[in-house]
Protein backbone atom coordinates (compact mmCIF):
# COMPACT_ATOMS: atom_id res chain seq x y z
CA UNK A 1 0.00 0.00 0.00
CA UNK A 2 1.30 3.40 -0.96
CA UNK A 3 1.22 5.96 1.82
CA UNK A 4 0.34 9.51 0.82
CA UNK A 5 2.87 12.15 1.90
CA UNK A 6 1.77 15.26 3.73
CA UNK A 7 1.50 18.44 1.57
CA UNK A 8 4.61 20.68 1.47
CA UNK A 9 4.27 23.80 3.62
CA UNK A 10 4.51 27.05 1.59
CA UNK A 11 3.77 29.80 4.14
CA UNK A 12 5.21 31.30 7.35
CA UNK A 13 4.25 30.29 10.83
CA UNK A 14 3.11 33.00 13.20
CA UNK A 15 6.35 32.71 15.14
CA UNK A 16 8.46 33.20 12.00
CA UNK A 17 6.41 36.21 10.99
CA UNK A 18 6.87 37.81 14.41
CA UNK A 19 10.62 37.19 14.25
CA UNK A 20 10.84 38.90 10.84
CA UNK A 21 8.83 41.87 12.10
CA UNK A 22 11.08 42.15 15.15
CA UNK A 23 14.21 42.08 12.98
CA UNK A 24 12.80 44.81 10.72
CA UNK A 25 11.95 46.91 13.79
CA UNK A 26 15.48 46.55 15.15
CA UNK A 27 16.96 47.57 11.79
CA UNK A 28 14.73 50.64 11.63
CA UNK A 29 15.70 51.57 15.20
CA UNK A 30 19.37 51.28 14.26
CA UNK A 31 19.06 53.20 11.01
CA UNK A 32 16.78 56.05 12.17
CA UNK A 33 19.38 57.87 14.31
CA UNK A 34 21.86 57.62 11.44
CA UNK A 35 19.31 59.11 9.03
CA UNK A 36 18.48 61.90 11.48
CA UNK A 37 22.19 62.61 12.03
CA UNK A 38 22.76 62.77 8.26
CA UNK A 39 19.89 65.22 7.87
CA UNK A 40 21.19 67.42 10.69
CA UNK A 41 24.67 67.32 9.16
CA UNK A 42 23.17 68.62 5.92
CA UNK A 43 21.27 71.36 7.76
CA UNK A 44 24.36 72.37 9.70
CA UNK A 45 26.34 72.47 6.48
CA UNK A 46 23.76 74.81 4.94
CA UNK A 47 23.89 77.01 8.04
CA UNK A 48 27.68 77.12 7.73
CA UNK A 49 27.35 78.15 4.09
CA UNK A 50 24.90 80.93 5.03
CA UNK A 51 27.33 82.34 7.58
CA UNK A 52 30.14 82.15 5.04
CA UNK A 53 28.08 84.16 2.54
CA UNK A 54 27.18 86.78 5.14
CA UNK A 55 30.82 87.11 6.22
CA UNK A 56 31.85 87.60 2.59
CA UNK A 57 29.09 90.18 2.22
CA UNK A 58 30.54 92.08 5.19
CA UNK A 59 33.98 92.02 3.61
CA UNK A 60 32.57 93.30 0.33
CA UNK A 61 30.71 96.06 2.19
CA UNK A 62 33.96 96.99 3.92
CA UNK A 63 35.84 97.03 0.63
CA UNK A 64 33.21 99.36 -0.85
CA UNK A 65 32.70 101.76 2.08
CA UNK A 66 36.05 101.31 3.87
CA UNK A 67 34.25 100.41 7.09
CA UNK A 68 31.87 97.85 8.58
CA UNK A 69 28.25 98.98 8.87
CA UNK A 70 26.87 99.98 12.27
CA UNK A 71 25.00 97.18 14.00
CA UNK A 72 22.07 99.60 14.20
CA UNK A 73 21.56 103.20 13.14
CA UNK A 74 18.91 105.29 14.90
CA UNK A 75 17.41 108.27 13.14
CA UNK A 76 17.56 110.59 16.16
CA UNK A 77 20.29 110.01 18.76
CA UNK A 78 18.47 112.27 21.24
CA UNK A 79 15.31 110.16 20.99
CA UNK A 80 16.52 106.71 19.89
CA UNK A 81 14.06 104.29 18.32
CA UNK A 82 15.59 100.84 17.88
CA UNK A 83 12.94 99.73 15.43
CA UNK A 84 15.50 101.36 13.14
CA UNK A 85 17.48 99.73 10.33
CA UNK A 86 20.44 97.49 11.07
CA UNK A 87 23.35 95.87 9.27
CA UNK A 88 20.73 93.52 7.79
CA UNK A 89 19.41 96.23 5.48
CA UNK A 90 22.76 97.81 4.68
CA UNK A 91 24.30 94.55 3.40
CA UNK A 92 21.44 93.41 1.14
CA UNK A 93 23.16 94.46 -2.13
CA UNK A 94 26.10 92.25 -1.20
CA UNK A 95 23.98 89.08 -1.02
CA UNK A 96 22.38 89.72 -4.43
CA UNK A 97 19.33 91.49 -3.00
CA UNK A 98 19.65 94.87 -4.72
CA UNK A 99 15.95 94.91 -5.80
CA UNK A 100 14.83 94.46 -2.18
CA UNK A 101 17.35 97.09 -1.03
CA UNK A 102 15.88 99.53 -3.54
CA UNK A 103 12.43 99.24 -1.91
CA UNK A 104 13.70 100.44 1.48
CA UNK A 105 12.96 103.88 2.88
CA UNK A 106 15.93 104.51 5.15
CA UNK A 107 14.75 107.79 6.66
CA UNK A 108 12.01 105.99 8.59
CA UNK A 109 11.83 102.96 10.86
CA UNK A 110 11.58 99.37 9.63
CA UNK A 111 8.00 99.23 10.88
CA UNK A 112 6.86 102.00 8.55
CA UNK A 113 4.42 100.89 5.84
CA UNK A 114 6.96 101.95 3.21
CA UNK A 115 9.18 99.09 4.40
CA UNK A 116 6.57 96.33 4.28
CA UNK A 117 8.46 94.52 1.48
CA UNK A 118 11.58 94.37 3.64
CA UNK A 119 9.68 93.08 6.67
CA UNK A 120 7.70 90.52 4.70
CA UNK A 121 10.50 88.95 2.65
CA UNK A 122 12.13 85.85 4.12
CA UNK A 123 15.65 85.42 2.76
CA UNK A 124 17.05 81.88 2.87
CA UNK A 125 20.56 83.28 3.41
CA UNK A 126 19.41 84.53 6.82
CA UNK A 127 17.67 81.33 7.96
CA UNK A 128 19.20 78.34 9.73
CA UNK A 129 17.39 75.23 8.41
CA UNK A 130 17.72 73.48 11.78
CA UNK A 131 15.40 76.06 13.37
CA UNK A 132 11.84 75.05 12.54
CA UNK A 133 9.05 76.00 12.50
CA UNK A 134 9.81 79.55 11.39
CA UNK A 135 7.12 81.73 12.96
CA UNK A 136 6.43 85.20 11.55
CA UNK A 137 6.19 87.84 14.27
CA UNK A 138 2.76 89.50 14.46
CA UNK A 139 1.66 87.85 11.22
CA UNK A 140 -1.87 89.24 11.52
CA UNK A 141 -0.73 92.85 11.98
CA UNK A 142 0.07 94.49 8.64
CA UNK A 143 1.94 97.36 10.31
CA UNK A 144 4.32 95.29 12.43
CA UNK A 145 4.39 91.92 10.66
CA UNK A 146 8.06 90.95 10.30
CA UNK A 147 10.12 87.92 9.36
CA UNK A 148 12.33 86.53 12.09
CA UNK A 149 15.81 85.37 11.10
CA UNK A 150 18.75 83.66 12.76
CA UNK A 151 22.04 85.47 12.20
CA UNK A 152 23.33 88.30 14.39
CA UNK A 153 26.56 90.30 14.64
CA UNK A 154 29.04 90.44 17.50
CA UNK A 155 28.56 93.36 19.90
CA UNK A 156 31.16 92.46 22.51
CA UNK A 157 31.63 90.65 25.79
CA UNK A 158 28.97 92.17 28.06
CA UNK A 159 25.95 93.95 26.58
CA UNK A 160 24.93 95.92 23.49
CA UNK A 161 26.64 99.03 24.85
CA UNK A 162 29.78 97.08 25.94
CA UNK A 163 29.42 98.52 29.44
CA UNK A 164 31.11 97.06 32.51
CA UNK A 165 29.04 94.25 33.97
CA UNK A 166 29.83 93.11 37.49
CA UNK A 167 33.57 92.59 37.66
CA UNK A 168 33.88 92.15 33.89
CA UNK A 169 35.25 95.11 31.94
CA UNK A 170 33.04 95.77 28.94
CA UNK A 171 34.79 95.70 25.57
CA UNK A 172 33.31 96.25 22.13
CA UNK A 173 33.19 93.74 19.35
CA UNK A 174 33.77 94.61 15.69
CA UNK A 175 30.23 96.08 15.48
CA UNK A 176 28.76 98.95 17.49
CA UNK A 177 25.43 100.73 17.77
CA UNK A 178 25.27 103.90 15.66
CA UNK A 179 28.94 103.73 14.79
CA UNK A 180 30.98 102.29 11.95
CA UNK A 181 34.28 100.54 12.57
CA UNK A 182 37.14 99.34 10.41
CA UNK A 183 38.82 95.96 10.08
CA UNK A 184 42.09 97.68 10.96
CA UNK A 185 40.67 98.41 14.42
CA UNK A 186 40.40 94.67 15.18
CA UNK A 187 43.73 94.56 17.00
CA UNK A 188 43.15 91.05 18.36
CA UNK A 189 43.28 89.75 14.80
CA UNK A 190 40.46 88.93 12.39
CA UNK A 191 41.08 85.18 12.80
CA UNK A 192 40.57 85.49 16.57
CA UNK A 193 37.47 87.70 16.58
CA UNK A 194 33.85 86.66 16.14
CA UNK A 195 31.78 88.33 13.43
CA UNK A 196 28.46 86.43 13.30
CA UNK A 197 26.68 83.81 15.32
CA UNK A 198 23.12 82.53 15.45
CA UNK A 199 20.02 82.79 17.63
CA UNK A 200 16.85 80.72 17.77
CA UNK A 201 13.81 82.57 16.49
CA UNK A 202 10.98 82.78 19.04
CA UNK A 203 7.85 80.75 18.38
CA UNK A 204 5.55 83.46 19.78
CA UNK A 205 2.90 84.34 17.22
CA UNK A 206 2.51 87.86 18.61
CA UNK A 207 5.10 90.45 19.51
CA UNK A 208 7.98 88.59 21.13
CA UNK A 209 10.39 91.50 21.44
CA UNK A 210 13.55 92.14 19.43
CA UNK A 211 15.24 88.77 20.03
CA UNK A 212 15.33 86.89 16.73
CA UNK A 213 14.51 89.95 14.58
CA UNK A 214 17.95 91.17 13.39
CA UNK A 215 16.53 93.53 10.75
CA UNK A 216 15.49 95.72 13.71
CA UNK A 217 18.34 97.56 15.39
CA UNK A 218 17.13 96.27 18.76
CA UNK A 219 17.72 92.68 17.68
CA UNK A 220 20.81 93.15 15.55
CA UNK A 221 23.49 91.50 17.66
CA UNK A 222 24.63 88.97 20.21
CA UNK A 223 26.86 89.30 23.25
CA UNK A 224 29.33 86.83 24.75
CA UNK A 225 28.50 87.45 28.40
CA UNK A 226 26.93 83.98 28.54
CA UNK A 227 28.16 80.84 26.80
CA UNK A 228 26.50 79.44 23.64
CA UNK A 229 23.20 77.60 24.15
CA UNK A 230 23.12 78.55 27.84
CA UNK A 231 19.81 79.33 29.50
CA UNK A 232 21.10 82.88 29.88
CA UNK A 233 19.18 84.67 31.06
CA UNK A 234 18.79 87.05 28.14
CA UNK A 235 18.25 90.60 29.33
CA UNK A 236 16.02 92.39 26.87
CA UNK A 237 14.54 95.87 26.68
CA UNK A 238 10.78 96.41 26.59
CA UNK A 239 9.62 92.85 25.83
CA UNK A 240 10.69 89.22 26.25
CA UNK A 241 10.03 86.19 24.12
CA UNK A 242 8.01 83.47 25.84
CA UNK A 243 8.78 80.44 23.66
CA UNK A 244 11.97 79.35 21.88
CA UNK A 245 10.51 76.02 20.87
CA UNK A 246 12.05 73.98 23.70
CA UNK A 247 11.94 74.50 27.48
CA UNK A 248 15.70 74.12 27.91
CA UNK A 249 16.73 76.72 25.32
CA UNK A 250 16.55 80.05 27.08
CA UNK A 251 15.25 82.28 29.86
CA UNK A 252 14.45 85.93 29.30
CA UNK A 253 13.84 88.92 31.53
CA UNK A 254 13.35 92.62 30.87
CA UNK A 255 16.08 93.76 33.25
CA UNK A 256 17.62 95.80 30.43
CA UNK A 257 14.86 98.38 30.81
CA UNK A 258 11.50 99.48 29.53
CA UNK A 259 12.32 101.93 26.74
CA UNK A 260 14.24 102.11 23.47
CA UNK A 261 17.26 103.76 25.05
CA UNK A 262 17.69 100.66 27.24
CA UNK A 263 18.83 98.62 24.24
CA UNK A 264 22.43 99.36 25.30
CA UNK A 265 21.83 97.12 28.35
CA UNK A 266 20.69 94.06 26.40
CA UNK A 267 22.41 90.69 26.85
CA UNK A 268 21.68 88.26 24.00
CA UNK A 269 22.92 84.67 24.05
CA UNK A 270 23.76 82.83 20.80
CA UNK A 271 21.72 79.65 20.48
CA UNK A 272 20.89 76.99 17.92
CA UNK A 273 19.24 73.61 17.50
CA UNK A 274 22.53 72.09 16.34
CA UNK A 275 23.47 69.45 18.91
CA UNK A 276 26.23 70.64 21.19
CA UNK A 277 26.87 74.23 20.13
CA UNK A 278 26.51 77.02 17.58
CA UNK A 279 28.01 78.02 14.26
CA UNK A 280 30.02 81.23 14.11
CA UNK A 281 31.91 83.15 11.48
CA UNK A 282 35.11 84.99 12.30
CA UNK A 283 36.22 88.34 10.96
CA UNK A 284 38.63 86.69 8.53
CA UNK A 285 35.63 85.10 6.78
CA UNK A 286 36.14 81.59 8.14
CA UNK A 287 33.31 79.62 9.73
CA UNK A 288 33.53 77.14 12.58
CA UNK A 289 31.45 75.30 15.16
CA UNK A 290 31.83 76.37 18.81
CA UNK A 291 30.89 73.93 21.53
CA UNK A 292 28.42 74.98 24.20
CA UNK A 293 31.00 73.78 26.75
CA UNK A 294 33.63 76.22 25.50
CA UNK A 295 35.65 77.96 28.20
CA UNK A 296 33.71 81.14 29.01
CA UNK A 297 36.85 83.28 29.25
CA UNK A 298 37.92 82.16 25.76
CA UNK A 299 34.42 82.78 24.39
CA UNK A 300 34.36 86.29 25.82
CA UNK A 301 37.89 86.96 24.56
CA UNK A 302 36.85 85.99 21.03
CA UNK A 303 34.07 88.59 21.14
CA UNK A 304 36.32 91.59 21.78
CA UNK A 305 38.01 93.42 18.92
CA UNK A 306 40.88 94.88 20.93
CA UNK A 307 40.84 93.22 24.33
CA UNK A 308 44.37 91.78 24.01
CA UNK A 309 43.30 88.70 25.98
CA UNK A 310 45.54 85.64 26.09
CA UNK A 311 42.69 83.13 25.75
CA UNK A 312 41.67 81.85 22.31
CA UNK A 313 38.97 79.54 21.05
CA UNK A 314 40.07 75.89 20.88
Amino acid sequence: MVLSSSPKRTGFTLVELLVVIAIIGILIALLLPAVQAAREAARRSQCTNNLKQLALAMHNYHDTYKALPPAALVLDSNNPNYDCHSWYSFTLPFIEQQPLFDTITFNTIVGNNNNSDLRGTLLNAHVCPSDVPHIVQEDSNATWRVQRTNYVVNLGNTDYGHQNKGTLTGRAGPFRLNEKSMMASIHDGTSNTLMFSEVIVPKDTGWGGWYGVPMYGGGSGFTAYTSPNSLGPDEMARKCYSDLGAPDRGICNTNAGGDHASVVNQVVTPRSFHPGGVNVSLCDGSVRFVSETVDLAAWRAASTASGKESETLP
